[in-house]
């Protein structure tokens, strides 16, 4: 007889040896694969990942003839307890963005495209359907996201100052997403002389 012994699943906060090891992380465990009574599992380190993005409501994508639309800049703080959280996290940039809201699942068939440092406190440009995804930021620190924008923009409503906040659990990939809208005004002055014909001609004699 053959026995042979399957791992189905491991606890949250832990990885198998079969699987991809999280972003940021490098396994130097070895193990013969012909082996199927020995299993090796390992924590996951203590920190999380910031995904942001931004997308455009299509009443203000760009049509034939006009401007495209700008990219934006999204400026990053970092505190935890209170202090700001130092040192420097790399980030990817994807060239597509989830299909909604606080989701953190990219579509099918999205690339990286770029790649970073940031700090606390810096900012990263975006292009709409774009996706900037932190890594290794600590495990509780709250990610203070702030978006920049031109003349004529604005973006969600629920976001007061166009900031949105965001935790960082082990492990996890937290995110804000952004979407923006292009509503520009102007004020117009007309000024103009009202004239009443036929007053003379109908006024009583004296």
């Amino acid at each position: 007889y053959q026995y042979v012994l399957e791992e189905h699943s491991v606890p949250d906060g832990w990885f198998a040896q079969t699987q991809a090891a999280p972003a940021g992380v490098t396994v130097t465990a070895e193990y013969d694969p012909e082996d199927l009574t020995t299993f090796r599992n390992f924590r996951k380190p203590d920190f999380g990942y910031a995904m942001i993005y931004c997308k455009v409501d299509n009443r203000s994508k760009a049509k034939d003839g006009n401007t495209a639309v700008p990219s934006f800049t999204f400026t990053v703080e970092m505190k935890k307890d209170g202090a700001t959280v130092g040192g420097e996290y790399e980030y990817v940039l994807y060239d597509k963005a989830p299909q909604s809201s606080w989701s953190t699942a990219l579509p099918e068939g999205t690339a990286q495209i770029g790649s970073g440092t940031i700090r606390s406190g810096d900012t990263v440009t975006v292009q709409p359907e774009q996706t900037v995804e932190i890594i290794g930021i600590p495990s509780g620190t709250e990610c203070t996201v702030k978006e920049g924008m031109g003349a004529g923009w604005t973006s969600d409503r629920d976001y007061a100052d166009d900031t949105s906040r965001m935790t960082i659990e082990q492990g996890r990939t937290s995110s804000v997403g952004f979407w923006n809208y292009y509503a520009a005004r102007t004020t117009l002055t007309i000024t103009g002389t009202k004239r009443l014909r036929g007053r003379e001609q109908n006024s009583p004699s004296t």
